[in-house]
């Protein structure tokens, strides 16, 4: 069964159903309501990397989710569909996922559903995705053992009830915090000021533990300097004057007049999300789908044709869309599918400028996204190899002094740009179909070497063999 796709345990729960609906009775009569495996390496950002429908997920937890009987290799568990129908899909955690060294392991080869979407469509991705009900599952184990996200600890007995009632509205002032934030604010709320207490996260294993206690004491830094000096006289807290933080004291008596120092802004944005390599490029096709006035994409190699596509279709939609990309890479680089979608760009409606660096020699490396009044910015190349790296990138959505300070940096940028024509592409093809028709036809000196060898080896031994013979 299993070489054919198909699950040995796929029909272990047929016939054990219970009348109302639900199962939660093992065959011993063990009371299995409420009750998560412990998952001791999982956490929130893991979770959030891999459910494509997270806000589902995070519905689905408050009542949908339901433990059933248990298989030999499995824990599993029932969750209602949010559909009219309210058909259930069965997600299955396999039994390993509870020690700390699968920590490591792809999630969907520990976690399973048999609903379509898990099944069919995310299983052509290629990617470690999941399913919302297979979210909603985790969240539920996760909750249970953890921390909630309004830093309230949950129980984890059997007689307690389901940790997904755990998830409960947030306002919008924490909308934008980490997890992790948000509970040490919890903690430190009814505290007195000055410097609070080591706060623990519950137990915590697997190779997340360092950057965990990093992250805590970073945020437990940041919220006792946040009341460092306690509560302000009424006078104080009536001024205009806004308050200043204490770490943000360092720059003070930095000189923006000096030589190659940076401007400082009062009032830049707001920093939205630090995004990974493949969050990045997935929200910058998010944010082209919304585009409505404006959209201006930098990039250095460019290869993504889902990126392009949105590109095209906001062009097509009446957005002014533009793509600066550095002219030499496009041009002669080792990106062999960049020119072919510049041509793409450029038939769709898309104004395609070949950049070039600040002094002759440099190179257009910046890879950015400016869509209206959000800007995404960091290290991720819009191509298919960037989502193998480890990248970094920040969302912020821009005030008005963020939009210009923006403009101004794309400016430079903008300068000594030219437009790409279609007989600078068809040139840049003919050069690159030349080169590789060149490297087919003389290989390198040390690939004749290594023929050579093999031959004079071939030869020898056959020679050994027939003297062998002849004796």
């Amino acid at each position: 069964m299993k070489k054919y796709g198909e699950s040995p345990e796929g029909n272990a729960l047929e016939g054990v159903w219970s009348h109302k609906g639900f199962i939660h009775d093992l065959p011993g009569g063990q009371n299995m309501e409420g009750m998560f495996p412990s998952i001791p390496w999982l956490s929130s950002d893991r979770i959030s990397r891999a459910t494509r429908n997270l806000k589902d997920a995070i519905t689905l937890t408050q009542g949908s989710v339901r433990r059933v009987a248990d298989t030999l290799m499995s824990h599993n568990f029932e969750v209602l569909s949010q559909q009219s129908g309210g058909k259930r899909y069965v997600v299955r955690l396999a039994k390993e996922i509870c020690q700390t060294t699968s920590s490591a392991l792809p999630l969907r080869s520990m976690v399973s559903c048999g609903c379509p979407g898990h099944s069919v469509a995310l299983a052509r991705t290629g990617e470690d995705d999941l399913c919302k009900h297979c979210g909603a599952v985790l969240l539920s184990c996760l909750m249970h053992y953890r921390p909630a996200l309004t830093g309230q600890l949950q129980p984890s007995g059997p007689s307690s009830q389901p940790a997904a009632s755990a998830i409960v509205p947030r306002s919008h002032a924490t909308l934008y915090r980490s997890p992790a934030h948000r509970s040490l604010a919890a903690a430190l709320k009814d505290k007195p000021h000055g410097s609070p207490e080591k706060i623990t996260f519950g137990p915590r294993d697997g190779p997340e533990t360092y950057m965990q206690q990093q992250t805590q004491a970073m945020l437990t830094l940041e919220d006792a300097q946040r009341c460092e000096h306690g509560p302000e006289p009424a006078a104080r807290a009536a001024s205009p004057e806004q308050k200043k933080l204490h770490f943000a004291s360092i720059f003070e008596d930095y000189d923006e007049e000096a030589e190659e120092a940076a401007t400082m802004l009062c009032n830049g944005g707001k920093l939205l999300s630090v995004l990974s390599s493949k969050q990045t490029q997935k929200m910058g096709v998010n944010l082209l789908n919304k585009a409505k006035e404006r959209a201006i994409l930098t990039a250095f190699t460019l290869d993504l044709l889902v990126v392009c596509n949105a590109l095209v279709e906001a062009a097509q939609r009446g957005v002014q869309a533009q793509l600066f990309v550095d002219k030499s890479h496009s041009l002669k680089g080792s990106t062999s599918a960049q020119m072919d979608r510049l041509e793409l760009l450029r038939r769709g409606g898309v104004e395609v400028y070949l950049a070039k660096g600040v002094t002759a020699g440099g190179i257009q490396h910046s890879k950015t996204l400016l869509v209206d009044g959000y800007y995404l910015c960091g290290s991720t190349n819009w191509t298919s190899s960037s989502r193998s790296n480890h990248e970094s990138s920040m969302l912020i959505e821009l005030s008005d002094e963020g939009k210009k300070a923006v403009m101004s940096k794309l400016g430079y940028v903008m300068q000594g740009a030219e437009l790409l024509t279609q007989e600078t592409a068809r040139r840049s093809q003919e050069y690159r179909d030349t080169r590789i028709r060149g490297r087919s036809a003389y290989p390198s000196p040390h690939r004749f070497g290594e023929t050579a060898r093999r031959f004079s080896i071939a030869r020898a031994r056959s020679r050994d063999a027939l003297l062998q013979a002849q004796v």
